[in-house]
């Protein structure tokens, strides 16, 4: 065994020790156990549960029903193991109300043309 091949098995063995110390970091890492965090989003039969914080320390749950376009938020209280429904909204009368007021705005802000006679 000449050095060329005495320093390609050293390194190849110092990438497999390399590799086993990561896999065991990362195991071992926080990044991989199962924690509740909120911006987790996830859809089952057309209804969307989405979590995200609210206020300093409280979560809220947005639950959207697609084919009703109506939205529930909830307040999660994880120390008290409670959920208070805080508000609940169409969707749909929403997007409906902003385009009419954008239409409005629309209509305001479009130049009008002179006609030529």
């Amino acid at each position: 065994m000449n050095r060329t091949q005495l320093a390609c098995y050293t390194l190849l063995a110092s990438t497999f020790i390399l590799t086993a110390i990561l896999v065991v970091v990362l195991t071992n890492s926080s990044a991989f156990q199962n924690t509740a965090e909120a911006d987790v989003s996830i859809t089952k039969r057309n209804v969307t549960y989405l979590t995200a914080q609210i206020r300093n320390g409280e979560d809220g749950l947005f639950v959207l029903d697609g084919p009703t376009g109506k939205l529930a938020i909830y307040r999660t209280d994880s120390q008290r193991k409670n959920i208070e429904l805080l508000h609940r909204e169409d969707v749909n009368e929403l997007f409906a109300q902003a385009m009419q007021g954008r239409e409005s705005t629309d209509d305001a802000d479009t130049p009008r043309r002179r006609r030529s006679r």
